[in-house]
């Protein structure tokens, strides 16, 4: 049942959309939520010990077999004198027509990047960088007034 009164102050906010008033001109249904079922997103999980991942063996890749000192990076999670170190990301992308790698040194907040033609062209400038030294390391984004824990 409708409002048939022409002034009606109700009737009025829902035609501007102000508000929504049962039984007066405009009023529209709404439809209702369903609710989401988050199941196992909301879990709590157990974190990993560095220790236990420091303990997995990863296997080398044949790609990184010409490239040591970037397979080292990315999968070694102790320095040589025996320190535990957290390994190194490598992103890869592709920005107006270049492929472009970044080398995120997560243990101390530094970004090195290398581009080419290929994946491995651009690999391959990181390993290049890596082993004459002559890589350009920025502070990494991610680092910026975020405490390291230790």
């Amino acid at each position: 049942m409708n409002c048939r009164n022409p002034l009606c102050g109700f009737c009025y906010e829902n035609y501007r959309g102000r508000a929504n008033h049962k039984g007066h001109r405009g009023y529209r249904k709404v439809p209702r939520r369903q609710e989401v079922v988050m199941g196992d997103i909301l879990r709590k999980r157990q974190a990993t010990k560095t220790d236990e991942v420091a303990s997995a063996s990863v296997g080398q890749d044949s790609v990184f077999s010409e490239m040591p000192g970037l397979w080292a990076h990315i999968s070694e999670s102790r320095y040589p004198d025996g320190s535990p170190r957290q390994t190194s990301t490598v992103t890869v992308f592709v920005d107006a027509g270049v492929l472009k790698v970044c080398l995120n040194d997560r243990d101390n907040g530094l970004t090195a990047w290398g581009a080419g033609a290929t994946l491995c062209d651009a690999l391959h400038a990181l390993e290049v960088g890596l082993q004459g030294d002559s890589l350009s390391w920025r502070s990494s984004a991610g680092q910026r007034g975020r405490k390291r824990g230790k």
